[in-house]
């Protein structure tokens, strides 16, 4: 089969009928095709290697759409379609030799000038999309970088609560099937001896904005008394858990924060 182009030539098809070796058309039902295309007697230069069309399944009718890129080149080529089955089996058509495919130049040889324009604008605009999917693909890894950064604080925040929670529990293990009138007699003793030690001990060691700052900063308590300016309160650590003291007269130590909105801490 003698095919004869010139070059520009963006118009024409290549229609092929696969034949088995009884020349009965082969079923291409599910099959997929690509066509190919070298310089005759260089088996290295294969400047088309495109997907081809299936036109007819039972048939076994092929048919490749011819590009400007095709024949953009003057010479003689070789041909061939390349058939593949959904179960990997591959056949090449023609089964000898090749199609023959003759491009002979054009006499308007600006028109070859503009095709290679034309192909020169599309590398470049691949490149861009290319940079574009790349910028894409970099901010998608930023964002996922943040996401674990946050699932790693989430993280320990859990751990932070589990571990408030296996105390609680500790702490109702111990006082369950306590006498309660026994067990409230000694919490206020205890109370009013830690307040006392607290009040003895001075001045506040420090201020903070609400009674959550100062439990986040002294979880497990600290000694001496602390001023939450959020209620004017002074509170002190009874062993279990901070504990209101009062109002706290002196006004200035209720807004005894640093710019930064850390305690003040006495030195």
């Amino acid at each position: 089969m003698a095919i004869r182009w010139k070059t520009t030539d963006s118009h024409d098809a290549i229609r092929y009928t696969a034949l088995d070796a009884h020349k009965q058309p082969v079923n291409l039902i599910g099959a997929t095709a690509r066509f190919l295309m070298g310089k005759r007697g260089d088996a290295d230069s294969v400047i088309i290697n495109e997907s081809a069309q299936v036109v007819d399944e039972m048939a076994g009718k092929l048919a490749y759409e011819l590009t400007e890129i095709a024949t953009l080149e003057a010479g003689t080529f070789n041909a061939e379609f390349h058939v593949e089955w959904p179960d990997g089996s591959r056949k090449v058509f023609p089964s000898e030799g090749y199609l023959a495919v003759t491009v002979a130049p054009s006499l308007d040889v600006s028109k070859v000038g503009e095709v290679e324009e034309r192909i020169v604008m599309r590398v470049s605009q691949i490149e861009e999309f290319k940079d574009e999917i790349v910028a894409e693909v970099d901010g998608f890894r930023a964002t996922v970088g943040q996401a674990e950064d946050a699932a790693v604080e989430a993280e320990v925040q859990a751990d932070y609560a589990k571990t408030q929670g296996d105390y609680a529990k500790i702490e109702a293990d111990r006082v369950a099937g306590m006498d309660v009138s026994k067990l409230t007699a000694q919490l206020a003793e205890k109370a009013t001896k830690t307040e006392l030690q607290a009040v003895v001990a001075g001045s506040p060691k420090g201020a903070y904005s609400t009674l959550t700052d100062l439990q986040t900063t002294h979880p497990s308590g600290d000694a001496g008394i602390y001023v939450v300016s959020s209620d004017g309160n002074w509170y002190y650590w009874d062993g279990s858990i901070w504990t209101v003291g009062g109002q706290y007269l002196t006004t200035q130590w209720v807004n005894a924060l640093t710019a930064q909105n850390e305690p003040w801490e006495v030195v």
